[in-house]
């Protein structure tokens, strides 16, 4: 039988998915440059709005110069999720769902749940040194927004017209991070998003809880604690937890802000309690000196 072939052994998948989210995050800072720099020649956009659909890179960019330095629109985006599929030694599809918060003069803001599918493909160019070379390209961008959904239903919207205005809230901003997701997915999470990661049923793997949804990760909580020690605090074998959401701790007990109550061994008691009231008078410094 033959082996299957491991996702890594295709185009570089973690280095599309990194240059993926890049480009997105620089886009949304209104810094174009990444997006037009990964462009092929021939490129196809096709945009959220109607008429949105554009192909040729000179097209393209002929389309945003006419808006260069004539809106004054900010951005906000949330917690990213990229996932890879259909990826081969020389092509890959790579999709990112998140929320984009944009701001208007006036000071009003709409969110919009983003779905983001590039096209990469490996390009002839000729390098520096006068050498062909194989170069990622973008040959297909491909925007949608999601509309609001009533739960109930799964393919057609049955119960729309009783859908109800969903309310906005302010987008949580800061640091972002790196947990890899099941199925090859990455998330690129803002750190203060993240309430806690407990041990899955799984072991090693993980279960990472946000202020939005829950999701399992295959990287194990000491891989997890390891790389972001400075932001969460391990309180248990198979609990860490951010700080910024801990409402209160008593014997054997910890409750987060949202109503979780995760145990505390009677043996890190003691280590956990003081580890918190440290991190709160770092924070309250941290607070004064920036706010």
């Amino acid at each position: 039988m033959d082996s299957v072939p491991l996702l890594e052994e295709f185009m570089n998948i973690s280095a599309q998915i990194r240059q993926s989210v890049h480009i997105i995050t620089e886009y949304y800072e209104n810094h174009l440059q990444p997006f037009f720099d990964a462009a092929d020649d021939d490129l196809l956009w096709i945009g959220p709005a109607e008429n949105q659909w554009m192909q040729g890179k000179a097209t393209i960019l002929a389309a945003f110069a006419q808006e260069d330095g004539t809106h004054h629109l900010t951005f906000t985006m949330s917690n990213i999720s990229a996932t890879p599929v259909s990826c081969g030694p020389h092509a890959c599809e790579i999709i990112l769902t998140y929320l984009v918060y944009t701001y208007y003069p006036s000071g009003a803001m709409t969110v919009h749940d983003q779905r983001l599918h590039y096209t990469w493909r490996d390009k002839k160019v000729t390098g520096p040194d006068g050498k062909s070379v194989m170069v990622p390209k973008i040959a297909v961008v491909h925007i949608s927004n999601a509309f609001p959904y009533d739960e109930r239903d799964k393919i057609y919207p049955v119960h729309y017209d009783e859908m109800k205005v969903p309310v906005t809230v302010s987008p949580v901003t800061g640091q972002r991070i790196t947990i890899n997701g099941q199925n090859h997915v990455c998330h690129f999470l803002v750190a203060n998003s993240i309430l806690y990661i407990e041990t899955g049923t799984r072991s090693p793997y993980t279960v990472v809880h946000t202020l939005t949804s829950t999701f399992d990760s295959v990287d194990s909580l000491s891989k997890l604690e390891k790389q972001y020690g400075s932001i969460f605090l391990r309180i248990h074998a198979s609990f860490i937890v951010n700080p910024l959401f801990v409402q209160s701790i008593r014997r054997f007990e910890l409750t987060l802000t949202d109503g979780t109550v995760l145990p505390v061994p009677d043996r890190k008691y003691a280590k956990v309690a003081k580890a918190l009231q440290e991190w709160g008078k770092l924070e309250q410094k941290f607070q004064r000196i920036f706010l």
